[in-house]
């Protein structure tokens, strides 16, 4: 079956958002080799994922997105540096030349009677407008917008009417992550939140499920988490009593410059905190986590990981593990995989929060009295036994 996927790019000018442009069509040309994506992965009969669950062909994937910044694929990936100029030279005319659609404003046509407000109704006129162009079956609306300082929580997260009136009111409550989520529901189209920004508030959740609608998030596992929950389970599995665990990044590209911001900083180490504690099954006593801007590495991430732990006898030890990784490179292949994987559990009619997606990320968001369970290896079992009943 030729299912035509339509995904749609909050911050779609942005490192990741086009990395994942670019890389599709330098896949599709073969000029680079499709590695790193899970739906890619093969198994003994050298069946990828993506065949088993009939997920929409690479070459089948239609992209777009939003921005605050009107600048084309091609001034984005000159800006940001992630790829290397000779590969960005092979991207087609036709996907260099691609601009964004721009961000709501405030506009009194899109009001209506039993509208959502202004920035609300854009959004879904958008994404009816590039279903309609691109005559895609599914739309996935993908989060990649910068992290955001964590709003105080409040009562019009709780209920769905209230939530409506902020939207409709423009509340500054009502941040720019929920409206994309909310349009995208309204819209019948799944919601990834690759970001750390609080998004799925019970309202959202609520509407979700009453639309048939899946959502997934938050904050993709991309880099030094990735390593922790892989790490953590091992030293459980040989009783090492961690003592300690310091975490510290340096970064240079627009998110490491948006986590300047001390706020928005809190968000992202809330996120990456979460999981030692509940994988070990006790507080660690000094876990900490560090997030440093640091120009020259541009897009070029390193993570620096200090352990401490005591092993027989109460002997202390330490591990020390430097991850120099690529930001964007590590981000973009997962955005792909989850718009795919998303266009499987729509044609199944899965709806809400999806736990079988938990291994794409940090904080994993599940339905109300589920457990999260941090344990990559746990992720990966519950991954793969959602691919085994949904597959052909």
């Amino acid at each position: 079956m030729d299912n035509k996927l339509g995904i749609l790019i909050a911050g779609y000018c942005g490192a990741i958002s086009s990395t994942v442009v670019a890389g599709i069509d330098l896949m599709l040309q073969g000029s680079l080799p499709n590695i790193g994506m899970i739906c890619e992965t093969t198994d003994s009969n050298n069946t990828t994922i993506a065949e088993q669950l009939d997920a929409p062909k690479l070459e089948n994937i239609v992209i777009s997105g939003w921005d605050a910044i009107d600048v084309s694929i091609r001034d984005a990936l000159n800006q940001h540096q992630v790829l290397r100029v000779s590969d960005i030279a092979l991207v087609s005319d036709s996907v260099m030349d691609k601009r964004p659609m721009p961000i709501p404003q405030n506009n009194d046509k899109f009001e209506y009677n039993n509208g959502w407000g202004s920035h609300i109704e854009q959004l879904r006129r958008d994404i009816r407008e590039f279903k309609d162009n691109f005559q895609v079956d599914n739309v996935v609306v993908v989060n990649s917008i910068s992290t955001q300082p964590t709003p105080t929580w409040t009562n019009k997260y709780d209920s769905l009417a209230e939530f409506k009136s902020a939207c409709k009111a423009l509340d500054p409550d009502i941040t720019a992550s929920m409206e994309y989520a909310c349009a995208a529901i309204l819209e019948s189209s799944g919601y990834v939140n690759f970001t750390p920004n609080i998004v799925s508030v019970p309202a959202l959740q609520e509407l979700a499920v009453q639309k048939g609608v899946p959502l997934t998030g938050h904050d993709g596992k991309t880099g030094q988490t990735l390593i922790k929950t892989a790490l953590a389970p091992l030293l459980k599995l040989r009783n090492l009593t961690v003592k300690g665990w310091f975490s510290t990044n340096i970064l240079g590209n627009l998110d490491g410059k948006a986590l300047n911001d001390p706020d928005a900083c809190q968000t992202k180490i809330t996120s990456k905190q979460n999981c030692l504690d509940s994988i070990l099954g006790y507080p660690v006593e000094d876990h900490q986590v560090h997030i440093h801007y640091y120009l020259p590495r541009k897009d070029n991430k390193e993570s620096w990981d200090s352990i401490d732990i005591d092993g027989f006898l109460g002997y202390p030890m330490q591990i020390k593990v430097n991850y120099l990784c690529r930001d964007s490179i590590i981000a973009a292949p997962l955005v792909i995989d989850l718009a795919r994987l998303m266009a499987v559990s729509m044609r199944q009619g899965e709806s809400g929060l999806l736990p079988h997606l938990s291994i794409f990320f940090k904080s994993p968001q599940l339905p109300e009295g589920i457990p999260v369970n941090h344990d990559l290896f746990i992720q990966r079992k519950l991954f793969f036994e959602w691919v085994k009943r949904s597959g052909k």
